[in-house]
């Protein structure tokens, strides 16, 4: 998942649309995922208030 998520963060576009899709699938992933991806997209409290 991090080679697929780095890619996407590299233009905002692509960022945008990284969020979109972990505010989606982040409750599916396993816990070890969501560290590395939450790191990556700086995800914090407000960020999965605001995508829902």
């Amino acid at each position: 998942m991090k080679p697929l998520f780095t890619a996407l963060v590299r233009t905002p576009e692509g960022l945008s649309r990284a969020q979109t899709i972990y505010t989606t699938a982040r409750p599916r992933y396993h816990s070890v995922t969501r560290g590395t991806i939450d790191a990556l997209l700086l995800w914090t409290d407000s960020a999965r208030t605001e995508g829902k």
